[in-house]
């Protein structure tokens, strides 16, 4: 059994992670001592106010207890195990408590939340040395209760190598806000570092794929993508020793300090808005250069047309009405739910969660996507189809069903420059995915549900028409009838305006004949 527990305070959070069912299959209140509220909001704060009366801060007190898989515990068990955890933590009888049971994949694991203020004495109990006590503790269920032994750093076989050290729970906490995956980023400098021979490969290896290395108190440091600092040593898994003598041959006087390093990236990140800034001003005056373009080409066709009263020429002939304009097809579900979005956000964070609480991810197009786009819709025009081309740079929507939308008038009721000029001044890009991994991402999330409704949801190597939805093809028809209509109204037929022309010149000829 592996027990994992600490102090905490934030009430919002842990109510909300308790009653996820969203990441568990089920989750469930299964007991709660001493404690008159009924919801877990309620509970929670009770236990929380119950510290105002006190120094302490960090009022509850959270273990999680997770047997091995295909491990069944009787509710006997589960009591023993909180009273041998209790004992070992120092938490009075009787103390109060909610159980709260999750269930995912087949695997049972629960989380108890204890009020850390003894009633009596109006005193925190202590929260120190946490891993070593639940460590022991257990130890000491799994031989009590004839559980499946966990390799830990206080238990392990003789000889045995000491297990890798997971992240600390406030790491995983900052990877879910600056959506760096600290297991995944582990991993990728482990790998890194097996493949370098010397600190300098190691460092420029580690430049290479973005991060920056820098001295800190306890030794040498790392820069993520979000500016956040690691232990070098700990994500490489092995101790400060080994990594000292590793980096041996790297000068620590021409590295940065972590404030330094800090500074850099914020320069880094400024220089990038204002890179961002420029290129959308760039499409902004392109786009204002089309306009005038084709207001100019209007004004000079007009020079040789003579107007002629509305809907009749000058031999006494009806012209000809253009037809009416095609009524724009119904918004497909995914585009509804973007100008939904939009028109209900007051800002570009608020905008993406309220898409990402959709199943809808935003992404930046980078310099591959943008190249393949141009291929894609190179080899659908040669089929007589159609497949978006996207611009590097360009901030698009993809949804649950890896549908990529360009945010434009159609999709947001923005023009499209506005649109990107709103969105790179209010959200930091160097946090958005390209669109080939945010596509990736979506693939992944249709297999962890099983594939339920997402039958269709092909891999990367189908033509861009194949999943392309019902909702992508009535939005491309809307933009394509407006663009016709469009060009129907600034560019006169040659053959027509020929005609017109000839009409003008022998006028005069054809009024006295008549």
């Amino acid at each position: 059994m592996i027990i994992k527990g600490a102090s905490r305070r934030n009430v919002k959070f842990w109510a909300k992670h308790l009653t996820d069912t969203k990441k568990n299959d089920r989750a469930e209140m299964v007991d709660k001592r001493g404690l008159l509220s009924e919801n877990l909001t309620d509970m929670l704060h009770e236990i929380q106010d119950n510290a105002h009366l006190t120094k302490c801060k960090n009022a509850m007190y959270i273990a999680s207890f997770s047997p091995a898989i295909g491990e069944k515990l009787t509710e006997v068990d589960w009591e023993r195990a909180y009273e041998i955890f209790e004992k070992q933590r120092g938490i009075p009888e009787g103390q109060r408590r909610i159980v709260y049971e999750h269930e995912k994949e087949g695997r049972t694991h629960r989380h108890v939340v204890w009020d850390r203020i003894d009633a009596e004495k109006m005193k925190a109990f202590p929260d120190a040395h946490d891993w070593k006590i639940c460590a022991v503790a257990s130890q000491e269920i799994t031989q009590e209760l004839g559980l499946q032994h966990t390799p830990g750093i206080l238990f392990r076989e003789p000889g045995a190598p000491r297990p890798e050290r997971n992240p600390k729970s406030w790491e995983m906490f900052r990877g879910m806000e600056s959506q760096i995956d600290v297991q995944e980023l582990a991993a990728d400098v482990q790998a890194l570092h097996r493949q370098s021979k010397t600190g300098q490969q190691f460092k420029a290896a580690l430049e290479a794929h973005g991060f920056e290395l820098a001295t800190g108190k306890r030794g040498l440091l790392i820069l993520d993508n979000a500016g956040k600092e690691h232990s070098l040593a700990r994500r490489c898994g092995i101790t400060q020793k080994e990594i000292n003598a590793f980096m041996r041959d790297v000068d620590r006087e021409a590295l940065p300090t972590l404030d330094q390093a800090k500074e850099r990236y914020q320069d880094r990140k400024l220089a990038g808005l204002e890179a961002d800034r420029a290129t959308v001003a760039d499409e902004i005056k392109w786009h204002e250069a089309l306009e005038q373009a084709a207001i100019a080409k209007e004004e000079k066709e007009r020079r040789f047309v003579e107007p002629q009263p509305e809907g009749e020429t000058r031999a006494g002939q009806q012209q000809p009405q253009p037809p009416p304009p095609a009524p724009a097809p119904p918004l497909g579900r995914t585009a509804g739910e973007i100008r939904l979005a939009h028109s209900r956000s007051d800002s570009a964070p608020s905008f993406a969660a309220a898409l990402a609480e959709k199943g809808i991810a935003l992404a930046i197009t980078t310099k591959e996507d943008a190249e393949k786009s141009r291929i894609a819709a190179a080899a659908a025009q040669e089929k007589g189809s159609y497949a978006p081309v996207y611009r590097e740079g360009e901030i698009v929507a993809v949804n649950d069903r890896a549908t990529v939308y360009r945010l434009n008038e159609s999709t947001t009721g923005s023009k499209f420059a506005d649109m990107q000029r709103y969105l790179r001044n209010g959200l930091d890009t160097s946090t958005l995915r390209s669109i080939e991994a945010t596509k990736e991402m979506m693939y992944d999330r249709a297999a962890e549900r099983g594939g339920r409704g997402f039958s269709n949801i092909s891999r990367p190597g189908m033509h861009e028409q194949d999943i392309l939805d019902r909702a992508e093809r009535m939005t491309i028809a809307n933009e394509t009838a407006a663009s016709t209509r469009e060009r129907q109204r600034l560019v006169l037929d040659r053959a027509e305006r020929r005609t017109m022309e000839n009409e003008r010149a022998q006028g005069p000829r054809n009024t006295r004949d008549s």
